[in-house]
């Protein structure tokens, strides 16, 4: 990193490396010893010395890189070398590793029975790099270090060893034999400005070159705030912000304080999160957790990790809601970015909402942006359309529930989170009264996503009074499912009578999408005698696929489980077909008994 000296003058905080590579390779004798470019992991080890080395040599034939990481013996060490110096041979085509290689190289004339130090010394190179040697897995490691001194004390050459010594830990063996081998160990200091010029430059969007370029203030003070020192983690955030950014519209874009606001709150919280501050539950319960911060009653409980993160920038607000919780768990934990929510995300925040037609609890939400002018109007209306029952949608709802909770808390609604609950409860026993309450659908008793909804996190979806009042409204959902049982079985009979093979689908587990009543106990709410009725008016072909429908539904054990109520019914209907079989033919009878047999008495 360059920063100015007292005098203003402009100085690299690495020059020393510099200097000293440039010394050591420039030796004419064999130095004896090797040299270590020690650092913690991410700080730009294998960034800074490949742009000087590239810079001594001006292109990469001049030494012979290496990494360690993940070998696991000396001789995959002696495999990745001779891939390693493939290219110096002169040989034309992919670079290729491993026992391959040294076929292709017995293929050219290439003797390859050789130790690779015989084999190397064939092709002079003037330095060796071996990267990563804390990540090597030959254990003990010390082995290693014998295996490098083979270059150094044997054969003459210069070698440089990358690693992050704090990682080590092999003991007496590894210090006695790293004392032979190690004549200068030089410290790396975060190179950030160079490196973030590079990354910039790999950028392919231009739109995100551009606007990144012109934020390099910005994501420096972030860096800096940070306290990473890690441009790995850097590189991995421009990478992300980049997927990100080049979704946008021209009119997300044009819009300069917004998307400043997006860049110090992904970057921050992308740092944090890659560094392992902070994970993807304390994205998800982004909102919940800085609330309670503000509102905290006991002052010696520990805040949240999201909350101590936050206090080291001190200008980004981490609560704002210009990307949403489930947003930000997307792209930063799972590496999606979905173009629509993302619109869907902005298109809601102050910066690109109109407000004019923004919905009154939306403007609550966001209650620590707004004008008391503002946010007294739109509470004032959520008020009268919670008194009067109006809010039927399941994600409105949710949000109700956690705002009102919110409010308790801040002190706008005088009433008691308890208090708050029962009126909740209430709420939602009033709209399964009035048959407004929306049932959960058939095939989806997990249908709603409770951290969520419109593109906003949901406000105390993790507390003990949220998730009951969830759970109340859950079991009230399912029981206005099962009052539609009676009308839903009806409408059965009749595919029934019309459709056999669509009434199976609607049943039974198959690939269809018509097997809307699988997990369903809708069997129980038909009349059993209606049912045996209209399964006799049918054809035998027709009677017999009707009655397979029993085994396709129950072979798995669910009558024993989610169907355990269409048990008893179950047996009124067996015992209606038998009694109904008396009166029919021989063959009749005979149908009647053997579809018995088949298809419902092994369930009973």
């Amino acid at each position: 990193m360059k920063i100015k000296s007292e005098s203003g003058k402009v100085t690299d905080r690495n020059n020393h490396i510099r200097e000293y590579l440039k010394y050591y390779i420039s030796f004419s004798h064999s130095p004896g010893y090797a040299v270590v470019l020690n650092g913690a992991w991410g700080i730009g080890k294998t960034f800074l010395i490949k742009k000087i080395l590239d810079e001594y040599f001006h292109k990469n034939d001049g030494y012979v890189y290496l990494s360690l990481y993940g070998i696991t013996s000396t001789e995959e060490i002696d495999e990745a070398l001779i891939a390693a110096v493939y290219p110096i041979l002169g040989l034309k085509g992919v670079k290729i590793a491993g026992r391959v290689l040294k076929s292709v190289l017995k293929f050219k004339g290439v003797e390859t029975d050789l130790k690779p130090s015989d084999f190397l010394s064939k092709y002079k190179t003037k330095l060796f790099v071996f990267d990563d040697l804390e990540r090597c897995e030959v254990k003990p490691l010390n082995k290693v270090l014998g295996y490098i001194n083979e270059f150094v004390e044997h054969d003459g050459c210069k070698v440089l060893i990358i690693a992050n010594e704090k990682e080590i830990d092999e003991g007496e063996d590894y210090l006695r034999r790293r004392e032979k081998l190690i004549g200068k160990t030089l410290e790396v200091q975060s190179s950030f400005e160079e490196a973030l010029e590079y990354f910039i430059s790999l950028i392919n969007d231009s739109d995100t070159k551009d606007f990144v370029k012109n934020k390099t203030a910005v994501i420096s003070a972030i860096y800096g705030q940070s306290k990473l020192d890690n441009l790995r983690i850097l590189q991995q955030t421009i990478w992300d912000f980049e997927r990100v950014f080049q979704v946008l519209s021209s009119r997300h874009k044009a819009n300069d304080e917004a998307m400043t606001v997006l860049l110090k709150m992904f970057f921050a919280l992308s740092f944090e999160l890659k560094a392992g501050r902070i994970s993807g539950d304390d994205l998800m319960s982004r909102m919940s957790s800085l609330v309670a911060a503000m509102v905290r009653l006991n002052k010696d409980a520990i805040p949240s990790p999201l909350v101590i993160s936050g206090t080291n920038y001190p200008d980004i607000d981490f609560g704002n809601s210009i990307l949403s919780d489930k947003l930000l768990l997307d792209i930063l934990s799972r590496g999606i970015v979905d173009r629509d929510a993302v619109h869907e995300s902005l298109d809601r925040s102050d910066y690109f909402v109109d407000r004019a037609d923004e919905l009154p609890w939306r403007v609550v939400w966001r209650g620590n942006e707004q004008t008391d002018e503002d946010f007294d109007r739109a509470f004032n209306e959520i008020e009268r359309q919670f008194q009067n029952r109006e809010f039927t949608i399941i994600g409105e709802m949710l949000h109700i529930f956690g705002i009102r909770l919110w409010l308790s808390d801040v002190g706008v609604i005088s009433k008691p989170r308890v208090e708050v609950l029962s009126e909740l409860k209430k709420y939602v026993d009033d709209l399964y009264c009035q048959k407004k309450l929306d049932p959960i659908p058939l095939l989806d008793y997990q249908d709603f996503d409770i951290h969520s909804y419109g593109g906003l996190g949901v406000r105390e979806a993790a507390t003990t009074e949220f998730r009951d009042a969830f759970e109340y409204l859950k079991g009230k959902r399912h029981l206005a499912g099962i009052d539609l049982y009676p009308v839903q079985g009806e409408t059965l009979l009749k595919e029934l009578a019309r459709d056999p093979n669509l009434y199976y689908r609607q049943l039974c587990v198959t690939n269809s999408d018509d097997n809307i009543y699988c997990r369903v106990p809708i069997l129980s709410a038909i009349d059993p005698s209606l049912f045996v009725k209209n399964v006799l008016e049918q054809t035998p072909s027709n009677q017999r696929l009707i009655m397979s429908a029993f085994k396709g539904r129950y072979e798995h054990g669910s009558l024993g489980r989610d169907l355990s109520i269409e048990k008893p019914w179950l047996k009124s209907v067996r015992d209606l077909f038998d009694v109904a079989s008396t009166s029919k033919s021989i063959m009749g009878k005979y149908q009647i008994q053997k579809n018995l047999e088949w298809f419902i008495d092994p369930y009973l």
